[in-house]
Order: structure tokens, then sequence, then C-alpha cells
């Protein structure tokens, strides 16, 4: 093979500028990065026999990150389950008589009022996030307006078919302010009690916007986040209550 000149080497920058031959070998040319006089012609041996990139050939275009939204497997259906009586020491808010509002923001799905064989209402929320484009967890959320004088804490009796399901509550204050509090279903198909507290700070924004509760409250909304791994599923609320 041919050997350049130590100081040519020293000066010269490799550019590979050849495809690979049937033998595994490559041509290697190095060019003076001062004079861009070629300084050395060799060769690479014991190359894969696939073509290496040519000098200055177009790459193929790096592939684009996979939105955060969409993909998964639907959740398994809940079976009928009768709503469970209000926890000890609650009052009911009766949320679940009066119209909700449903909005699809980075998802699809629908929240309807229902009752159980015993005649009691709840409310079901359905999500599908199979044709999100979201690059963020997507979410869909519903509302309704309350009117709440005074409480230290909001209960939601809640079941989900996905255990570990996380849950995302919102209410508005007397000023205007949004106060935030997550919680996340530990089994799936089993109804659950979800404790949102007013008498400490919560994640806020807006209005007062420091984090407490300014009494009478607004309003609720609830959201529901794409759970891991799954396309779609139901979330059962089947009361609201507060203590």
């Amino acid at each position: 093979r041919t050997q350049a000149h130590p100081a040519a080497r020293a000066a010269a920058a490799a550019q590979p500028a050849a495809t690979t031959a049937a033998t595994g070998e490559a041509t290697l040319k190095l060019y003076d990065v001062r004079t861009g006089a070629l300084a050395y012609t060799g060769t690479v041996a014991n190359l894969p026999a696939t073509p290496l990139p040519q000098q200055g050939a177009a790459q193929p275009a790096p592939t684009a990150a996979p939105a955060a939204g969409g993909g998964g497997s639907p959740a398994p259906a809940m079976a009928p389950s009768p709503v469970p009586a209000l926890p000890a020491g609650t009052t009911a808010l009766n949320l679940f008589e009066t119209p909700w509002h449903f909005a699809k923001n980075t998802g699809e799905g629908s929240f309807t009022l229902e009752k159980d064989a015993e005649g009691k209402p709840f409310g079901r929320l359905t999500y599908d996030f199979s044709r999100s484009k979201a690059r963020s967890t997507p979410y869909v959320i519903a509302s309704v307006p309350m009117a709440v004088p005074e409480a230290t804490a909001i209960l939601f009796t809640v079941r989900g078919a996905v255990a570990g399901q996380r849950l995302t509550f919102r209410v508005v204050d007397s000023t205007g302010q949004t106060l935030q509090w997550k919680g996340k279903v530990r089994n799936a198909g089993t109804w659950e009690t979800l404790t949102m507290p007013l008498n400490r700070k919560l994640e806020h924004w807006d209005g007062a916007n420091d984090g407490r509760t300014h009494f009478p409250l607004k309003s609720l909304v609830i959201s529901v986040p794409q759970p891991a791994g799954v396309s779609s599923g139901t979330v059962e609320y089947g009361a609201v209550s507060i203590r």
C-alpha cells in the first residue's frame, strides 16, 4: 500500500471517497486542510461488502421521534358494579344529576350520566387516544359547575379499568384561581376513594394565584391522561362528596 509522508499525514483531513469494492476494500483519500490538494491515496481492507457513503452524497433524513400520544392496546371492559355508599362523615354534592361538559383536548371520548342497578347515579368517562398526535401525554377533561361554601376536602369515589391509572382533579375558587391535585387508582375495576385536600397549598394558577382555597368553590374539572401502553378505556365516578 502507498504510505504518506508524515508531514502530509499531519496536515491532511481524512475524507472517504469511494464505495466498497467486491473485495471488501475502499479507497481512502486525504486532502491538505490548508490548500485542498490531494495529499495521500490508499486503501482500507476487510470492510463489510456494503456501500460506503460517497463524499457529498445526500444522507437519509433523520427520523422524527415518535409522538407521546397514540399507540397501546384497549383496556379491558369493566363489569357493572353498584356504586358504594358515601364515605363516613361526608356530604354528597349530587353532581351526577346535572349536565357535564366534555372536552376532547388531545384525545377522543365522552362523559355520560349513568345509573347502577339500584338507581344510583354516576358518571362514566371514556377515553380514546389511539389517534392522538400529542407530543406530551394526551388527556381529556370534563367539567361541571358546583357551589361549595366551605370544606376541608373533596372525596371522589372512582374506579378505572387500569391499575395505577393517574387522575387529575381541579377546582376553581371564588377568585378564579384553579387549584389542581393528582391521584392514582390502585387497582383495576374496584371502587376506591381519592381525597383532594382543600386545607393546604395546592398546585395553582390564575386568580389569587397563592395555592390557597378561597371559598366558595365554583366548578370542578376532572382530567384523565393516557395510561402507559393503553389506547382507550373507561373511568367511572361514583360520587363526589365533601368533608
